[in-house]
C-alpha cells in the first residue's frame, strides 16, 4: 500500500522574513514532491478565470506537469470552489481515486489556481466524517478527565510546597544540593528544547520579525525549562530530609557518590574491580551522621517534622 499512496513527507519552507508569500513542498520517502503550496498575499494580482479555464488549468497541471494519469481518478464537481480576491479569483479542483479505499477513507487529489497560475497541489487520504466526529468526542473525554486530574496533582504540590517551607524554616534542607540539581534540570530540559528547533521553527509566521521570534522562543524555553525544574524541587527538596529522618540507617545517595567516585579514581586499575557495595555502604561511618539522625528523630518526636507515614501536618 505504500506504494500505493504517499502520506508521509517531509515538508519544505522556503520564505522571506517579514513577506507573507512564501513556497512550501512537500516530498515522500522516495524523493518525489507530493504536495505544493504556493502562499501569495490576498492582494497579489492575477486572472479572474471562469470555472471552464480554471478547470483546464488544473487538469493540465496534474497530467503534463505532475504527470499523473487521470483515468484512475473521478473528477468530484461537487468539490469544486472558487475564492474572490481582491485582484485575482482562486478556484479549487479535487479528483478522487476510483475503487480504491483505505478503512473507508478515499484517497484524493486537490489543485489550486491562483488566477491563471497552479498555486497549490496536494494528496491525501479523505478521512470519514463520521471517524472526526467520533475521534472530537473522544479527545473531548480525555481532555476533560485530565482537567479534573489536575486538582489532586495541585492539591499534592501545595502539600510539598508547605512542607518545603516548614522544612527550611528549620534549616534542615540543604539547598545547595537543591539549586545544584535544578540547575541540571533546567539546563538538561533547555537543551531538549533546543533540539526541537527544527519543528519549532517550521513554525515561523513571515508576517512577524525572525529575530523577534527567535528570542521568544527561546524565553518560551527557558521559561518552561525553569517551571519544569521548579516542580521536580518542589518534591525532592523535602524529600530528601524527611528521607534522613524516617530511614536514618538506609543508604544516603549524595554522600555515597562523593565517597565512591574519588576511591574509583584512586584505587581502580585495570586489572582490579572496584568494590562498590563497600563504597556504598561507607556513608553509615561518616562521624556526623548519629547527631544528624538524632536531631531529625527528635525534632519529629516534638510533632514539629513529620515521619514518613506516620503523622501529617500543616503550615
Amino acid at each position: 500500500m505504500s506504494s500505493e499512496i504517499s502520506v508521509w513527507y517531509w515538508q519544505v519552507r522556503f520564505f522571506r522574513p517579514g513577506q507573507k508569500e512564501e513556497i512550501r513542498a512537500r516530498v515522500d520517502p522516495k524523493g518525489e514532491v507530493v504536495g505544493y503550496q504556493h502562499i501569495l498575499e490576498d492582494a497579489a494580482p492575477g486572472a479572474r478565470l471562469e470555472r471552464a479555464a480554471a478547470f483546464d488549468k488544473a487538469q493540465q497541471f496534474l497530467t503534463q506537469t505532475l504527470h499523473v494519469d487521470l483515468a484512475n481518478y473521478d473528477f468530484l464537481p461537487e468539490e469544486a470552489a472558487s475564492v474572490a480576491r481582491p485582484n485575482r479569483t482562486d478556484w479549487t479542483f479535487t479528483w478522487e481515486r476510483r475503487g480504491f479505499r483505505v478503512k473507508e477513507a478515499p484517497y484524493r487529489l486537490q489543485v489550486a489556481i491562483q488566477g491563471d497560475q497552479p498555486g497549490a497541489f496536494l494528496e491525501f487520504l479523505k478521512v470519514p466524517e463520521d471517524w472526526l466526529r467520533s475521534y472530537a468526542r473522544l479527545r473531548s473525554s480525555n481532555n476533560f478527565i485530565e482537567t479534573i486530574a489536575l486538582i489532586p496533582y495541585a492539591v499534592l504540590i501545595g502539600a510539598a510546597l508547605s512542607v518545603l517551607i516548614m522544612l527550611a524554616r528549620r534549616g534542615l534542607v540543604r539547598w545547595k544540593s537543591v539549586l545544584a540539581l535544578g540547575f541540571f534540570i533546567t539546563a538538561l530540559y533547555f537543551a531538549m528544547q533546543l533540539n526541537q528547533w527544527p519543528l519549532v521553527r517550521a513554525g515561523y509566521n513571515t508576517n512577524n520579525s525572525y529575530a523577534s521570534f527567535v528570542a521568544s522562543e527561546l524565553v518560551k524555553a527557558l521559561v518552561e525549562s525553569f517551571s519544569v525544574a521548579l516542580l521536580v524541587l518542589i518534591a525532592f527538596a523535602p524529600g530528601e530530609p524527611l528521607y534522613r529522618a524516617d530511614q536514618p540507617a538506609q543508604l544516603r545517595l549524595g554522600l555515597a557518590a562523593r565517597q565512591a567516585i574519588p576511591r574509583a579514581l584512586h584505587t581502580h586499575r585495570p586489572d582490579t574491580t572496584l568494590d562498590l557495595p563497600a563504597a556504598v555502604r561507607s556513608p553509615m561511618r561518616v562521624p556526623d551522621a548519629p547527631a544528624r539522625v538524632e536531631r531529625a528523630s527528635s525534632v519529629g518526636a516534638s510533632g514539629g517534622l513529620p515521619c514518613c507515614g506516620h503523622h501529617s501536618s500543616s503550615p
